[in-house]
């Protein structure tokens, strides 16, 4: 054991060491090297008896680390020692016996020293205290081991010594036990440095050795005929020249010589190669050596000459025909594990300076092409071959060090478009996109993509159309999916790139006659400066869309598609992704294949199964509420993301009757879910939001993850998005049951929201920022809770799944709280603190127009005191507590909207939109009208007043829209106009000749009688519609009618809306909702609602008999009549939308005196003065004429 201990000593601090005497350790020693190998070996040459001992010991350690534990608790123990001052430094050196001293003792035995040392330190204190000089010092023999191993409790002479508690035990071994470890680990550490320090010395040493030998024999290698001499330098140059990276001086002179010589003896060394593999692998490491050395050199400063023997050499070697097959193979494996393409590249790249690149043309020189035939070589050897895992090998290299550095423009302008072009240089096309798909499906892959992975791969598959065309190979749907990822996983730095994050309106007018024009407002978080790099990018991204819109590129794709397999389903799904998600798309439109997947029903239908086999969705449930786990399925989120955005764009060219069709094979509308897979798809979508929203705002481990962010949020906007289509669908259509779309979870959700409730801030400022499926780094509001942030977010994104009465009461309280906010502003004893009005009532709306115009009243959510006048100019009789308001209200806003008027104008169903010809009734302000109307509506809505206005549902689509534009689709025209939506429908299914039918893509507009033309189109009266453009004709169309024509018109009344009531709040509607919220829901009125909600004056109540008869008369009533009534008592004819006990005030009838009166009301109050009639018949009369008479306030 001690000889193996004397071969094993890296270190030696005294060379001259002899074992056999006594030696003695510092604490620095101890500390900072344990026992070195002579310190060990002398610690057991002292103690031969503690070889045995260790031999026999059960736990069977080592004996160096036995030794090691030893020493580490003498080190410990001096340590302590030293801290409590009973050992100074300079006492190291002498601690242990003299010679002479007769009494020894093991400094293991750490209890022995202690007391020794102890002893001596207090012997010596005492002494001197009394002035008696005494030193003792304690003098411990190192090595001295006496077998007691136990350790013996401490003797402390001036009495008991502290407990040691537990917890403290516990945690001086724990401090212990980590010490050691860091000790342990310092050392290791140490030994590995001193080892790696010996190897380069000795190795630089015998490679100056080595250089001298061959500078002194290379006159006679460069002359002889002996190939193992020659390979023995090789194997040499292969230990002694590649390890470190040489790049130049007489390390690359000697790789250069040998070349030469190999190339002169090239024959033998084929030879020999193909006689033994491992020569031949020698060979292959000496080529891939002096590559890298010969692309290093290059990069400095060499002439060609110099390295083109490395070149020369290579080109035999690789893929020589009297090599065996399997010895190709693995000189090119190992080749490319020496990273040949790169050296290659580096080599052309320099060889390349200046020669003209550029994308059109490409460098011709021979040797340019030698060097890029020398570059494909092991590929196309290994591609060929039968090695699945060695071509996966070389692809994976292949992509890393070429394909991925295409900035480069060697790369780029010459080695990609020359394999492109498969003229000069060829490759196994076939194999390349084989065994490129085959790495891709790898779990682990070897590289990532990129833009400029993405570009090469691009500009690649774009040439190879020709070899593809006509053969249904999956693979390319593979290659095309993997690039495209890495257009978004690359950083947004494109100069210019904008992404919209906030739109606002700006309206410029100029002068009356100027049209206005709409002006979005965009900002953007990551605009790069102008640079080279950015040019570049911006270059590779204009190349990529021009591949995508090649119509070539779009038919290889879509015919490489296999529906009936899942891998090339899930392919496609990905390159819809990739489509969708990337962050170099500039504006909506998506590229052209991204709508041929769309519209290929059978891709459709099979990615619905597929997004179904995974088993998340149940079968054949409607019922809300069902909840599934999904969160850490990626491949499902991505293919039903991409499911619910395909089928968004087809659902959007399938018209009302078409989508309700039970026939939709004739349709051609290429749409062919029956309505019960719709309701399912949708009932799919319901759930996948509403378990999403519980998925937001919570810091759980994926989200650390940014593709599976990236994943929610595309997954979380494409849900979002159909629901928002489908429900809208239905709203029109009515397919889905009723209650279909309302969400218990989420009602849940709103019932333990309270906080959130009245306040708009909150919601309306503090979720535009927020992205729901990142970690929030700071928390939005304080005190706010995630079940409130989650609120926001389906208020905002999704209200559709909560019950419309829920939607309606949280619009209630939220403007309820907002005029308590404004009252408390407000100084009510100030005039200024109400809007004040006087309007005569033939002309309410002049007056109100002028008194209620924006520069008088700034704020319409004020309150507002009316006064009427009457015939004769005088003020009507009454008190404004409300009623009068309310009264003035409904006057007014059945002015403004009178189609008489011609601000707005009635469809075929009487439903109101705004008057195209507005324009030319009033030239000059008729901007203030629509704004002024907007505001009157508004306000309506502000107070919680129902109005008897019926508008046209495009009209009040536009009214919802996300942006001021305001826009709507061609499915609404048959709100505006039915019978020109019938005819353009006609249109589509059109068969004869549309010659005949003389259209052009113009329209002529009648205004006032007189006729103008207007072109669709640029040029429009000049193009004739054909069976190609009639769609493009169907749409413009529409568009004109629906959006161009009032496009004006919309923008100022819904200014003026959103002026008094945010647009926002109203968006949580759809456009039959909002008409609800206008004039009330189109349902009978509820008497028994009525009278339960009733309050009555003494001598009345429920059981008397007037009061039986007053009921008895008003359940008899017409609607109308009912209607009359109400409006007679309450101002308004319509209840309200959350039942009678909304009502301002309480529904109240008080006896008035004296039978001969008519029955009044005072509207402020909703009070009905009813006198005390027995008689039913002349209650009943009495009741009618009341209502019946239309009177002012001077009735009552």
């Amino acid at each position: 054991m001690m000889d193996r201990c004397m071969k094993r000593m890296p270190t030696l601090r005294n060379p001259s060491l002899e074992f056999s005497q006594t030696v003695y350790l510092t604490e620095k020693d101890l500390l900072e090297s344990t026992f070195s190998n002579c310190w060990h070996a002398a610690f057991l040459q002292r103690h031969p008896t503690l070889s045995e001992r260790i031999s026999q010991a059960d736990n069977r350690k080592k004996a160096r680390q036995w030794t090691d534990e030893l020493c580490l608790q003498y080190a410990a123990l001096i340590k302590k020692l030293k801290t409590e001052e009973y050992l100074k430094p300079e006492q190291l050196l002498e601690l242990g016996n003299s010679p002479n001293s007769k009494q020894t003792f093991s400094p293991f035995n750490c209890a022995c020293l202690e007391q020794k040392i102890i002893s001596s330190a207090r012997l010596r204190r005492s002494g001197n205290r009394i002035g008696i000089g005494i030193d003792s010092q304690p003098k411990v023999q190192m090595f001295s081991f006496e077998g007691d191993h136990r350790k013996r409790p401490p003797q402390f002479l001036r009495g008991s010594n502290r407990v040691e508690g537990r917890n403290e035990t516990t945690r001086r071994a724990e401090e212990d036990r980590r010490q050691r470890e860091e000790l342990r680990k310092k050392i290791a550490r140490t030994v590995k440095l001193q080892s790696l320090a010996r190897r380069f010395l000795v190795r630089h040493q015998q490679k100056a050795l080595f250089l001298g030998e061959m500078e002194q024999l290379k006159s006679e290698l460069s002359s002889t005929q002996d190939l193992s001499r020659l390979l023995h330098f090789l194997r040499a140059a292969n230990i002694y020249f590649f390890r470190e990276g040489s790049s130049g001086g007489p390390e690359s002179r000697a790789i250069f010589f040998l070349c030469h010589n190999m190339i002169r003896l090239k024959d033998a060394c084929l030879v020999e190669c193909a006689k033994d593999w491992k020569s031949a692998l020698t060979m292959a490491k000496f080529i891939g050596g002096s590559l890298e050395l010969a692309a290093a050199v290059s990069l400095i400063d060499c002439s060609p000459s110099e390295s083109n023997s490395v070149l020369r050499l290579a080109e035999i070697i690789i893929g020589n025909e009297t090599l065996p097959k399997q010895t190709n193979l693995a000189v090119c494996v190992f080749l490319i594990k020496r990273h040949f393409f790169r050296s290659c590249l580096t080599i052309l790249k320099s060889r390349s300076n200046g020669l003209t690149l550029t994308s059109s043309s490409t460098p011709v020189g021979a040797l340019q092409l030698s060097l890029l035939s020398l570059l494909v070589a092991p590929l196309n050897i290994l591609l060929e071959g039968q090695a699945l895992d060695s071509a996966k090998l070389a692809m994976s290299f292949f992509c890393n060090q070429v394909l991925s550095t295409s900035r480069e423009k060697i790369v780029n302008a010459f080695v990609i478009r020359s394999l492109a072009e498969q003229s000069k240089v060829k490759v196994p096309v076939v194999a390349f996109s084989t065994i490129l798909a085959a790495l891709i499906s790898d779990v682990e892959k070897p590289f990532s993509a990129d833009i400029w992975l993405c570009w090469s791969l691009m500009v690649l598959l774009n040439q190879w159309i020709r070899i593809f065309i006509g053969t249904r190979n999956p693979a390319v749907l593979r290659i095309l999916s993997f690039a495209l990822a890495g257009l978004f996983s690359t950083p947004t730095v494109v100069v210019e790139k904008v992404e919209p994050v906030s739109m606002q309106m700006q309206i410029e007018e100029e002068d009356e006659d100027e049209d206005m024009e709409a002006v979005l407002t965009v900002t953007s978080a990551a605009v790069a400066p102008k640079t080279e790099e950015t040019e570049t990018l911006q270059e590779a991204k204009k190349e990529i869309e021009a591949v995508l819109e090649n119509p070539a590129f779009i038919s290889m794709m879509v015919e490489s598609l296999d529906v009936k397999l899942p891998t090339s389903v899930d392919d496609a799904a990905g390159i819809c992704t990739a489509l969708i998600i990337n962050p170099y798309q500039d504006g909506m439109i998506m590229p052209t294949l991204f709508y041929k997947f769309a519209f290929n029903t059978a891709f459709l239908r099979s990615l619905w199964q597929r997004v179904n086999h995974f088993g998340i969705l149940p079968s054949t449930s409607l019922n809300a509420g069902t909840t599934f786990d999904f969160a850490s399925n990626k491949p499902w989120i991505q293919l039903y993301a991409v499911f619910c955005k395909l089928l968004i764009c087809i659902i959007a060219t399938v018209y009302d009757d078409e989508f309700s069709s039970d026939d939709r094979a004739n349709t051609g509308t290429g749409f062919e879910f029956s309505l019960d897979e719709v309701v399912l798809i949708a009932a799919s979508a319901r759930d996948v939001a509403s378990g999403m929203v519980f998925l937001a705002y919570t810091p759980t481990p994926h989200q650390t993850d940014p593709e599976y962010a990236r994943l929610m949020s595309h997954l979380f906007i494409s849900v979002v998005q159909l629901i928002k289509e489908l429900h809208d669908r239905d709203a029109r259509r009515a397919f889905c049951p009723d209650g279909f779309w309302a969400s218990p979870r989420l009602i849940a959700l709103a019932d333990r929201t309270k906080r959130t409730v009245g306040q708009r801030d909150f919601i309306y400022d503090i979720f535009e920022k927020l992205n729901p499926f990142k970690p929030l780094k700071n928390f939005p509001t304080a005190g706010a809770t995630f079940d409130e942030l989650r609120f926001s977010l389906v208020v905002d994104q999704m209200p559709c799944l909560l019950p419309f009465q829920q939607r309606l009461l949280f619009v209630y309280l939220t403007l309820k709280a907002e005029k308590n906010a404004m009252r408390s502003e407000f100084d009510f004893l100030r005039p200024d603190s109400h809007a004040h009005v006087k309007v005569r009532r033939d002309y309410i709306y002049e007056d109100s127009f002028t008194d209620l115009d924006r520069n008088v009243v700034q704020d319409m959510r004020k309150p507002i005191k009316v006064t009427f006048q009457n015939l004769a100019g005088l003020d009507e009789a009454g008190v404004d507590g409300g009623g009068l308001f309310r009264e003035f209200m409904g006057q007014t806003l059945r002015a403004g909207f009178d189609a008489n008027r011609g601000i707005f104008r009635t469809n075929a169903d009487s439903a109101l939109y705004p008057n195209p010809e507005a324009t030319i009734l009033f030239p000059h302000n008729y901007r203030e009208h629509f704004f002024f109307l907007g505001r009157m509506l508004g306000k309506a809505i502000y107070e919680n007043l129902l109005t008897e206005l019926h508008f046209a549902d495009f009209f009040l689509k536009k009214l919802l829209a996300k942006n001021n534009l305001g826009n709507v689709d061609i499915h609404y025209l048959k709100s505006l106009d039915p019978t020109l939506f019938k005819n353009l429908l006609s249109l589509k299914q059109f068969s004869g000749d549309f010659v005949d039918l003389a259209l052009d893509f113009s329209v002529a507009v009648d205004e006032m009688g007189v006729t103008r033309q207007v072109d669709l189109k640029p040029n429009g009266r000049n193009i004739l519609v054909n069976k190609e453009n009639v769609i493009e004709y169907i749409f413009l169309m529409a568009d004109f009618k629906l959006n161009k024509q009032i496009k004006h018109h919309t923008a100022y009344f819904r200014e003026g809306l959103s002026d008094v009531v945010p647009i926002q709040l109203l968006q949580i509607f759809n456009f039959r909702e909002l008409q609800t919220l206008i004039s009330g829901a189109e349902e009978p009125i509820d008497v028994r609602d009525w009278r339960r909600n009733t309050v009555y004056g003494s001598p009345y109540d429920e059981e008397h008999p007037t009061i039986q008869l007053f009921w008895k008369i008003v359940q008899s009533f017409s609607e109308e009549s009912k209607r009359k009534l109400l409006k007679f008592v309450t101002s308004v004819s319509r209840p309200p939308l959350l039942g009678f006990k909304d009502l301002p005030h309480k529904f109240t009838i008080n006896p008035v005196t004296g039978q001969d009166r008519l029955p009044t009301a005072s509207t402020c109050m909703s009070l009905l003065k009813l006198p005390n009639v027995g008689d039913e018949t002349k209650l009943r009369q009495k009741l009618l004429y009341a209502i019946e008479s239309d009177s002012g306030f001077e009735l009552s």
